[in-house]
């Protein structure tokens, strides 16, 4: 009889480069949003990227060389595996959205 072992996943440590802290707090719906959990982009399948490619292509932007480092497709990818409602994630600062679009470079590209 073989001994089955329980597989764990990989947690995210506290300095994992896939949470990103706000420099500058989210209000949505009396929620505050400090940080962004990438961490399910490792989960993430072919499937679901897909979907999101689909996504981006219906709000007229054209798959093109390096889609992923684009600020809406980053929107999109950061609301798909965060959760939060796309206006929640349109309310990030400008250099948080910047911080966010490198740290979904480094993820596919690094």
């Amino acid at each position: 009889m073989e001994e089955t072992r329980e597989v764990k996943p990989i947690e995210a440590k506290k300095d994992d480069y896939l949470i990103v802290p706000l420099e500058k707090p989210v209000e949505f719906e009396k929620t505050t949003i400090k940080q962004l959990d990438l961490t399910k982009l490792r989960d993430m399948t072919l499937d679901e990227l897909s979907e999101i490619y689909d996504v981006y292509s219906a709000l007229g932007e054209k798959e093109g060389v390096m889609q992923e480092f684009s600020i809406k497709f980053v929107k999109l990818l950061a609301q798909h595996v965060t959760g939060y409602p796309l206006e929640a994630i349109g309310k990030v600062s400008a250099k948080d959205a910047v911080r966010l679009k490198a740290r979904v470079y480094r993820f596919f590209y690094l």
